[in-house]
């Protein structure tokens, strides 16, 4: 089963190093919103680097990136890592360090994108690492439907309702950004069939990995 976590602290930061940087600086910006009592400041949340379609346009690219740190409150951060920490480690594992990060730069970027061009969300000002988190489950859908032997049966279906329970919580939860998690998604599809032949390959290189 992918997503059952039996490493312990230091076991998780040496096997999956980019994740666990990924958790650590949410973290950091976490505390710092809390130490000053930043919560639900949009003035704040912009200075530091929120994501709005009229500051892109300005040129303000570095937006594009540093949305994706921060986070509009508590359960919006406690979600996004707690996902994150669950799923993200087997896909860094069968895809090594590189390409992970790739797909972590490429989906946040696609998310980005998709809230500049679909103006769907409901709320003004976009920050957090969702985008990134639906480009997870994007790959997981590839998988499940194009490479069956990458994973196991059980975890396959646990993918499929994580799928389906997100979408109708994206839907039905207010101030939720519709078009970033779409963006992610598309992200992470996309980038899984770009790397379609190297996953062959992993797969015949570790035919003795946990993804059986």
């Amino acid at each position: 089963m992918l997503f059952v976590r039996r490493e312990t602290f230091r076991e998780f930061l040496s096997l999956y190093p980019i994740t666990s940087l990924i958790v650590f600086l949410n973290t950091i910006m976490m505390i710092v919103t809390i130490l000053f009592g930043w919560f639900s400041n949009d003035e704040w949340i912009y200075s530091w680097g929120g994501l709005t379609k009229e500051s892109v346009i300005d040129g303000e690219l570095y937006r594009l990136l540093t949305y994706s740190f921060l986070h509009s409150g508590m359960m919006h951060f406690l979600s996004n890592m707690v996902f994150t920490i669950i799923a993200a480690p087997a896909i860094e594992k069968l895809i090594g360090k590189m390409k992970f990060i790739t797909l972590f730069f490429f989906s946040i970027f696609m998310a980005a994108l998709a809230v500049i061009l679909i103006p769907t969300a409901p709320y003004y000002l976009n920050v957090g690492e969702s985008g990134f988190g639906y480009s997870l489950f994007g790959f997981y859908f590839y998988l499940v439907l194009f490479k069956k032997n990458v994973i196991d049966k059980e975890s396959s279906k646990t993918i499929m309702v994580f799928i389906a329970v997100s979408w109708i919580t994206t839907l039905i939860i207010p101030n939720i950004s519709i078009s970033a998690h779409i963006g992610g998604f598309i992200a992470g599809w996309l980038y899984a069939f770009f790397i379609n032949k190297s996953l062959t390959r992993l797969k015949a290189m570790n035919s003795n990995s946990y993804y059986r």
